[in-house]
């Protein structure tokens, strides 16, 4: 039960993160690594974002060290997904196609027989 919660603390966390550390980041076309510690820096949105981030790396070191790196590890990046493009969604990014929808409906399709799978 505890590991499950790992693995949505985790996914939550870097899901939302994600879009976030893309919006508050850099300036697009900049690819020097210099440069691109400059909003990490200069930004206190980024920083905390960033911040955060990490700390769902920790929770996720955590969880693979409670649960079957057989589950943890393609649940948490499918459920990843899923909380990026609702965040992305919330935060005015572009309209899903159909494609993207079916797609989406097949990762939760998916990380539930995983789940169950390992329950059973």
């Amino acid at each position: 039960m505890i590991e499950a919660l790992g693995i949505f603390v985790t996914a939550l966390i870097w899901g939302v993160t994600d879009p976030l550390m893309k919006r508050f980041g850099s300036e697009p076309g900049v690819d020097n690594w210099l440069t691109s510690l400059i909003p990490f820096l200069s930004n206190w949105k980024y920083a905390l974002t960033f911040c955060t981030n990490q700390l769902g790396s920790v929770t996720f070191l955590w969880t693979l060290n409670r649960t079957d790196l057989s589950l943890a590890v393609p649940v948490t990046n499918s459920l990843k997904f899923l909380f990026t493009f609702v965040t992305g969604q919330v935060l005015g990014e572009g309209r899903i196609s159909t494609r993207g929808f079916v797609g989406l409906l097949l990762i939760t399709f998916g990380v539930l027989l995983q789940t169950l799978d390992h329950v059973a």
